[in-house]
């Protein structure tokens, strides 16, 4: 007797197979669509995110001095500048001012100058805003300031002192707010010079 044999699928081996191939497929086509889903939201957030960041980079950017009608431009060195409004003209001209001091100068000045109060910023700056017309042929009003900016119907004057800001004996305290000094008021004379009015 002869013994046969079988070679092939059977009916339902061969359903088997194509039941497996068909979940493979599926699973595998679940799986890419998801990843893509997740890569999108993680895109969207991401660029919602950067999107916030630029806009407060940019609101950080700039030193509003409604008083004086101006704005400055400010780089990374002066992000921490702040400003005190003076109402009441020392010059005897009509002349608005505001004081400026930045976070990092008055600490370093309190650190070696005992008299200043401890709650006083230190202003290392001054800018004045005149109505009118700049004359170049007339003395500046202060004799710390100079000339910066014509503005529609206003011009700006920026002076400071020229440094002594540090009455104690250590001497390495009075190098580093002199250095500070120097770098800060000429990223701020820079920024005056490129004032902006504002309404």
């Amino acid at each position: 007797m002869k013994i046969k044999s079988q070679a092939g699928f059977s009916l339902i081996e061969s359903l088997l197979v194509i039941i497996a191939i068909t979940l493979v497929v599926f699973v595998g086509f679940y799986v890419y669509n998801a990843k893509n889903d997740a890569n999108k939201t993680l895109d969207k957030a991401a660029t919602s995110t950067n999107a916030r960041s630029q806009k407060a980079k940019k609101s950080k950017n700039y030193l509003f001095i409604k008083e004086l009608g101006i704005k400055l431009k400010l780089d990374q060195d002066l992000q921490g500048l702040e400003y005190k409004y003076s109402p009441e003209a020392s010059d005897g001209v009509g002349s608005k001012n505001a004081g400026l001091s930045e976070k990092r100068f008055t600490k370093t000045v309190k650190a070696c100058n005992a008299e200043i109060i401890a709650g006083d910023p230190v202003n290392f700056a001054n800018i004045s805003r005149y109505e009118g017309t700049y004359d170049p042929q007339a003395q500046p009003h202060d004799v710390f300031a100079e000339f910066v900016k014509q503005l529609p119907g206003f011009y700006l004057e920026y002076g400071n002192p020229d440094g002594g800001f540090c009455r104690g004996t250590d001497q390495v305290a009075a190098k580093a707010t002199e250095k500070l000094f120097k770098e800060l008021n000429t990223g701020l004379k820079e920024a005056a010079k490129n004032a902006e009015s504002i309404q």
